[in-house]
């Protein structure tokens, strides 16, 4: 019994988003791909420059420009120049 509230429940609700906003399974995998594109960028950034550096581009919530030593810089300037 409960089974069969639950089952119709979710199927109601689905039929009632899909109702209310046709296009969110279209919308939804669309999302999905453009999200996995991100990550796998931030990947590959992590990957060539490091964790620690592709952070401090990102701001991590901070508004200011992030500011890069020296050292640090040249070292992802001689890592680069070697590729």
């Amino acid at each position: 019994m409960i089974f069969i509230k639950v089952a119709i429940s979710g199927i109601s609700a689905k039929v009632l988003q899909n109702l209310i906003n046709p296009r969110y399974a279209k919308n939804q995998e669309k999302l999905k791909t453009i999200l996995s594109r991100q990550a796998m960028k931030v990947a590959k950034r992590e990957e060539i420059i490091g964790k620690e550096i592709s952070q401090q581009l990102e701001g991590i919530g901070i508004a200011t420009t992030p500011v890069i030593d020296p050292s640090t810089q040249e070292q992802m300037r001689e890592y680069l120049l070697e590729k």
